[in-house]
C-alpha cells in the first residue's frame, strides 16, 4: 500500500505538459486502495415472557482492509469545468472483529466483500490537472458472523460522497487519487443468538484509492499559437 501511495504522489508531482488535452469522452481504468470504517451489530433478544427488547450497539467494530477493481466513465468539458458520470466496482476485504458481542459475550465480525458506486463528478481544470467533487449511489456485499457458528450476507444499498485529483501524465493516460465516504445503511443479516430473532448489521466506510485511466477518445494536440513578426502572423 505504501508503494502505491508513493507512486501516486510521484505522478501527481510531475509537471503538466505544455499543451492540455480535453477531458471530454469515455474512459476506463483500474483502481485499488485501502478502506477503513465501522460496523455496528445490534441483536434482538427475547426475555420471556415479556416482549422482545433491543440491545442497541451491542457490538461496534472497527474495520480495515484493501480493495481492487475497475471503473468506466464519461466526461464533458466546457471551458475550465468538467461534468461527468463514473461507475466502479471493487472486490474488497475490509473486515472487523469483536470478542464481546451482546449480553451473552459472544464474539462476532463483519466484512465488506465488494463495493460499487455510480457517481456524478464535477471538476475544475488547470492545464492537465483536474480537482473534482463526486457523489451518488453506493452498493456492496456485507457479511456478518458470530462465534455461535451463525452467519449471513446481503447486498446493501446506500450513498457515497468524496473528492479527488486527477492528472494526465501521457496522451490518453491519467492518474487519480480519490477519497470516498460511504454509508451502506443496515439490514438484518443473520439469527445471532436465538432462532427467529435477527442480528441487524450497519456498515460505514472510508476509502482512499488510486487509479489509472485510459481515455478512449483519440488524442489531438491543440494547434500551436501563431508566431508574430512585424505585426503579422506567419502561416
Amino acid at each position: 500500500m505504501k508503494q502505491l501511495l508513493a507512486a501516486a504522489i510521484l505522478a501527481l508531482a510531475l509537471p503538466a505538459s505544455a499543451t492540455a488535452q480535453s477531458w471530454t469522452g469515455f474512459y476506463g481504468g483500474v483502481t485499488g486502495g485501502y478502506g477503513w470504517g465501522t460496523s455496528e451489530q445490534t441483536g434482538i433478544i427475547p426475555p420471556p415472557p415479556a416482549a422482545p427488547i433491543i440491545f442497541p450497539d451491542d457490538a461496534k467494530l472497527n474495520a480495515r482492509g484493501g480493495l481492487i477493481g475497475g471503473a468506466l466513465g464519461w466526461n464533458a468539458q466546457s471551458g475550465a469545468w468538467v461534468f461527468g458520470i463514473e461507475g466502479d466496482y471493487s472486490y474488497a476485504s475490509v473486515s472487523g472483529h469483536s470478542d464481546t458481542c451482546g449480553p451473552a459475550g459472544n464474539s462476532c465480525g463483519t466484512r465488506l466483500e465488494s463495493l460499487g458506486t455510480v457517481r456524478g463528478r464535477v471538476g475544475g481544470v488547470v492545464n492537465n490537472w483536474m480537482m473534482y467533487a463526486t457523489g451518488g449511489w453506493a452498493f456492496g456485499e456485507v457479511s456478518g458472523f458470530s462465534s455461535a457458528k451463525l452467519s449471513g450476507d446481503a447486498m446493501y444499498s446506500g450513498w457515497t460522497v468524496g473528492a479527488g485529483i486527477e492528472t494526465r501524465f501521457a496522451p490518453q493516460w491519467s492518474m487519480k487519487l480519490e477519497y470516498l465516504y460511504t454509508d451502506l445503511g443496515n439490514t438484518d443479516l443473520y439469527q445471532a443468538t436465538v432462532p427467529g430473532f435477527p442480528e441487524n448489521v450497519a456498515y460505514k466506510a472510508s476509502t482512499l484509492r488510486i487509479g489509472i485511466n485510459y481515455s478512449f477518445e483519440p488524442y489531438s494536440a491543440p494547434a500551436p499559437a501563431p508566431i508574430i513578426t512585424k505585426g503579422r502572423p506567419l502561416k
